[in-house]
């Protein structure tokens, strides 16, 4: 007597492995993505602090805040190398509210406040705009601009 016995697998049970792999790759990047921004959003974070003991130490010497981004920092890109994710913009807490342009500028900045703003077209678009001040207060909220994101004892990344 002769058996047909068949080792293997059938076409059904093959298709079904890749449809299980299938969607577990799409969870799985989705997850990566989301953890790549929160990464970055993070770098950025260590970068404003960093800054902002550079600030204290300008601000010890020169006995003001009255600088540029590309003194204290070499920069208003960051990273500073390779593709920018965000853009830096320092801002000194005066009677206007001007953003200091330059080395030469004639305002007199007791505090300061540094802004973090993804650049449009990059990964970070629409992940929210971080802040910090001159008092370490922070804030950051997901699906903030610049406006909508207020800095107070309260806030926090």
């Amino acid at each position: 007597m002769a058996t047909n016995k068949k080792n293997g697998f059938t076409i059904v049970e093959l298709m079904i492995v890749i449809a299980v792999i299938a969607v577990l790759a799409a969870v799985s990047i989705q997850m990566f993505q989301k953890f790549v921004i929160r990464t970055n959003r993070t770098d950025v974070q260590a970068a404003m602090t960093q800054i902002a003991q550079k600030l204290a130490s300008y601000k010890l010497v020169n006995n003001d805040y009255n600088t540029t981004l590309t003194v204290v920092y070499g920069g208003t890109n960051f990273p500073l190398t390779g593709a920018a994710k965000y853009t830096l913009i320092l801002n000194p807490s005066t009677a206007t509210n001007a953003q200091i342009t330059g080395p030469t500028s004639s305002a007199t900045s007791n505090t300061w406040e540094l802004d973090a703003v993804p650049v449009a077209t990059g990964k970070q678009a629409g992940n929210g705009v971080v802040k910090l001040n001159d008092q370490g207060q922070r804030c950051w909220t997901q699906t903030a601009t610049a406006s909508s994101c207020t800095i107070s004892t309260t806030s926090s990344w």
